[in-house]
């Protein structure tokens, strides 16, 4: 198992866990209901697979693996905005986990989701890879 196929799996496991984070999100503030415990744990479940993922991607990157990038420095990019997102969502909310707190974490899990889908398809070719992936599930 070659360390880019564990780096294209972490993709597909962050593109999936957040996904799962936004609609958490979005039923804790339908339900109105303060951010949860469990919640704040998957959301650093997300960070820390976002951290994993970009170490793992590093790693890729310093074995000779980015030859194969279509946009090595937009799948850079995309990586650095998966990697600061919620810590920038955490530092705006300023830490609060009232209700409201719920539809913003759900919002930057949502575009977590995107960034990540994006970073797939830039260092893969083919339109939308990841998208078609997940849409074919439902």
């Amino acid at each position: 198992m070659s360390i880019a196929f564990i780096h294209d799996r972490l993709a597909m496991a962050t593109l999936l866990f957040g996904a799962i984070c936004v609609a958490w999100g979005l039923l804790n503030y339908l339900r109105k209901q303060p951010v949860t415990s469990g919640y704040w744990g998957a959301l650093v479940i997300l960070q820390i697979l976002a951290v994993v993922q970009t170490v793992v991607g590093l790693l890729v990157f310093a074995g000779g693996g980015s030859g194969g990038l279509l946009r090595p420095i937009v799948h850079g990019l995309y990586g650095a905005t998966l990697l600061l997102s919620l810590p920038a969502a955490y530092i705006y909310s300023g830490g609060k986990d009232t209700r409201n707190e719920n539809m913003v974490y759900a919002l930057v899990c949502l575009w977590l989701v995107f960034i990540t889908e994006r970073a797939i398809s830039t260092g893969q070719e083919g339109v939308a890879p990841a998208l078609s992936w997940l849409l074919s599930l439902l």
